[in-house]
């Protein structure tokens, strides 16, 4: 009875998600952000403003605003407005900056973090630093990519090629 969610999807999502979230408790145990792209991460943008809805904790592996500008200049607008949303002391506090193979149990959930941001990788930037995800629930193993590109799919299957399946 917790709800857990990925990214989310973009702005235009929000009020779909939101509705369903209110209808559900009002409450996210969990919000992992693979990356902050728009339409990934633009309907925690506009939900996390909500006051009517708590959320508890947020997972995400983000590099600096610096970084994103720097190596992604094509989305200034996105790396605003999310960094905007992240100014909040609320959220910030909510934050946990996972590492790699840790591992999150919610009730008969886990996450396992199979990759973080990716500093190093500067060629399609933002994506390769997606944060990479497998959810184990009711045996059924899901893996969630983000937008990960070709570079950081590479490092991911150098480092963690044996717990890919699912």
């Amino acid at each position: 009875n917790k709800i857990v969610l990925i990214d989310g999807g973009t702005k235009e999502d929000a009020s779909q998600l939101e509705q369903y979230i209110m209808n559900n408790g009002g409450r996210v145990h969990a919000w992992f952000i693979t990356h902050l792209h728009s339409d990934h991460a633009g309907a925690f943008e506009i939900i996390s403003q909500n006051p009517e809805i708590k959320i508890e904790k947020i997972y995400m592996s983000i590099n600096s605003k610096q970084w994103h500008l720097e190596n992604d200049s094509s989305r200034v607008e996105d790396i605003e407005d999310f960094f905007e949303v992240m100014e909040s002391k609320e959220l910030q506090q909510k934050v946990i900056e996972p590492q790699v193979n840790d591992q999150i149990k919610i009730d008969n959930l886990t996450a396992e973090i199979l990759g973080i941001k990716n500093p190093e990788i500067t060629t399609n930037a933002t994506n390769n630093s997606s944060m990479v995800i497998k959810i184990k629930v009711n045996h059924k193993k899901i893996l969630f990519l983000g937008d990960t590109g070709i570079e950081s799919s590479e490092k991911l299957i150098k480092e963690q090629g044996n717990k890919l399946k699912s």
